[in-house]
C-alpha cells in the first residue's frame, strides 16, 4: 500500500495456469489499482482474464453521512450510476446495482 496525501494505493496482481502435460487448459489473470480514503474504498480500476473471458472494472465510490444519512454511490469513471447501498431500520443495508 502506497501512501498519496489523505489517500492510500493498492495494487495487486494475480496469475493462475493450470497445466495438463505441456498444454494450459486454465488461465487467470487479474490486475487491480484501488484508492482508499480511511477505511473508504474510493476509486477501483480492474482487469481480469478468466480463460479468454475479460472483464473490468472502472468505479468512483461517494460516502455520504449525517445524522439520518448514510448511503454509499459508485458512478462509472464516465458518470453513469452503478450502484447505491444505503442504511435501512435494525441495521439493515439497502442496495441497489445496475446488472
Amino acid at each position: 500500500m502506497t501512501p498519496r496525501g489523505d489517500t492510500r494505493e493498492l495494487q495487486s496482481t494475480a496469475h493462475f495456469a493450470a497445466k495438463v502435460l505441456f498444454f494450459t487448459a486454465y488461465h487467470y489473470d487479474h490486475q487491480a489499482t484501488e484508492d482508499w480514503r480511511g477505511d473508504c474504498l474510493s476509486r477501483l480500476d480492474s482487469r481480469s482474464d478468466d480463460d479468454g473471458k475479460m472483464l473490468a472494472v472502472h468505479a468512483r465510490h461517494y460516502h455520504l453521512q449525517g445524522p439520518k444519512l448514510d448511503i454509499d454511490l459508485w458512478y462509472s469513471l464516465q458518470g453513469d450510476w452503478l450502484a447505491v447501498e444505503s442504511a435501512a431500520e435494525k441495521g439493515r443495508r439497502v442496495r441497489y446495482l445496475l446488472n
